[in-house]
Formats: C-alpha cells, sequence, structure tokens
C-alpha cells in the first residue's frame, strides 16, 4: 500500500494488525480475529472508529501513516 495511507493500528496478544481507514470508509462494520481473540470495527456516522474485543472491551487503536505504523512493527499483518 502506499506509504502515506492512514491506518489504525492495534496490539492483541502480541500481534500486531493494521486497518486501512479506506476500507472502514467502505465498510463500516468489520470483524476479524487478532491474535486468537475476535473483534470487531466500526466506524460511526461521524467517522469515530471503536475497536473491541468478543467481551465488549475496548481495544486501543493507534492512527498513523502507513509507514510510520510498519516502521515501529515490521511484523505487522494488514487487514
Amino acid at each position: 500500500i502506499h506509504s502515506k495511507t492512514v491506518v489504525f493500528g492495534i496490539e492483541v496478544n502480541g500481534v500486531y494488525k493494521a486497518y486501512q481507514e479506506d476500507d472502514l470508509i467502505a465498510t463500516p462494520r468489520i470483524t476479524d480475529t487478532v491474535g486468537g481473540v475476535g473483534i470487531t470495527l466500526e466506524r460511526d456516522s461521524a467517522g469515530i472508529i471503536t475497536i473491541t474485543d468478543s467481551a465488549g472491551n475496548e481495544i486501543v487503536k493507534e492512527r498513523d501513516f502507513w509507514f510510520a505504523w510498519y516502521a515501529f512493527h515490521p511484523e505487522t499483518e494488514l487487514y
């Protein structure tokens, strides 16, 4: 992907994964599994992104350009 693509990066059980902002605009609800944990990413009508695990706990996210996220987490997975 382009180095200045905006991504939301998370870490679950030592596994890093990034989600492109454009994907969340096109599909405002994404379900996935990271580090063996089911997660849900949701974008509300105001554009706010919330990421929760299967128990409803919020997962801390980091909004970055792809190049910055990848520089710190080269082993990251990409949705």
